[in-house]
């Protein structure tokens, strides 16, 4: 079997602790910069692969010996968009998002979108955080080991509804569970054994699960 290429994308958001990264990044890891996602790294003490940005948020010098690739200004996606989007031109398998949570709404949300461009692109993604890791669930069936006694939350993304069936003991089963989007009847559920299956029939949901790691 093929090893698994796996990038981590370093994004701006404030709240974000270097030991978090630290523990996060692995050694044969390809590590993307998003602009000030830089400093993060930096104060982590990661080494970076590549930096890609407008480099409206990171102020210090660019460092030599490390692919640059800047970004107009003026433009119709996030810098962490466009590191997404390297990530999948280049084959890889997983990609984790660090720092992508915590700071301003819109760009969490674009990063939501970012989880479901990857999805849809055949990239294994999550966002990882020190409280949660987030995934975009498309139709098909999800597996999920290791998991008993942890929340989690599931609700329609990119669609108005969408159908869930739940595989495993949980703490409220579904069958066919029609999710709105108006209405947040997937928070707060709780994995109940070690192999759960969440099947999205229709639609495509966002999965927030209490901290994995």
């Amino acid at each position: 079997m093929a090893k698994t290429m796996r990038a981590v994308i370093i994004c701006g958001s404030p709240d974000c602790e270097p030991d978090f990264i630290t523990k996060v990044v692995q050694k044969d890891d390809f590590v993307i910069c998003a602009d000030k996602g830089f400093e993060h790294a930096l104060r982590a003490n990661v080494g970076v692969d590549l930096l890609v940005g407008d480099f409206d948020s990171y102020k210090g010098e660019l460092p030599e010996g490390i692919t640059t690739e800047r970004l107009e200004v003026r433009k119709d996606d996030s810098d962490s968009a466009h590191c997404a989007c390297i990530a999948a031109e280049r084959g890889f398998d997983e990609v984790v998002l660090l720092c992508a949570l915590g700071g301003r709404g819109d760009h969490a949300f674009s990063n939501y979108c970012v989880l479901k461009y990857l999805s849809e692109n055949g990239v294994s993604a999550s966002i990882q955080t020190e409280a949660e890791s987030v995934f975009y669930l498309k139709r098909g069936e999800h597996n999920f080991k290791n998991q008993s006694g942890k929340t989690f939350s599931v609700f329609p993304f990119g669609c108005e509804t969408a159908v869930v069936t739940y595989s495993g003991k949980v703490d409220y089963p579904a069958n066919g569970l029609r999710l709105n989007s108006t209405v947040s009847q997937g928070l707060s559920n709780i994995f109940k054994s070690d192999n759960v299956s969440i099947i999205v029939e229709e639609g495509g949901c966002l999965l927030f699960v209490e901290t994995i790691l």
